[in-house]
């Protein structure tokens, strides 16, 4: 069982909702935005004023925690 938060999240050119599992294979989002993510997709991830960001093989991955 992983960490798990629910933000806006933008990806891909989407914007929505979603429910963001950090699980020790990857990362899932559910719900209005659904995406997997092995660890090996992931990048660097940083944090900055309420914003997770996460470079991907798939591009960047941001996710409004507040």
């Amino acid at each position: 069982m992983g960490r798990e938060a629910e933000a806006e999240v933008r990806f891909r050119g989407a914007v929505g909702r979603a429910k963001l599992l950090l699980e020790s294979d990857g990362l899932i989002l559910r719900g209005g935005l659904r995406v997997r993510l092995t660890r090996a997709d992931l990048g660097v991830a940083t944090a900055q004023d309420g914003v997770l960001r996460i470079e991907t093989a798939e591009g960047v991955l941001e996710a409004d925690l507040g």
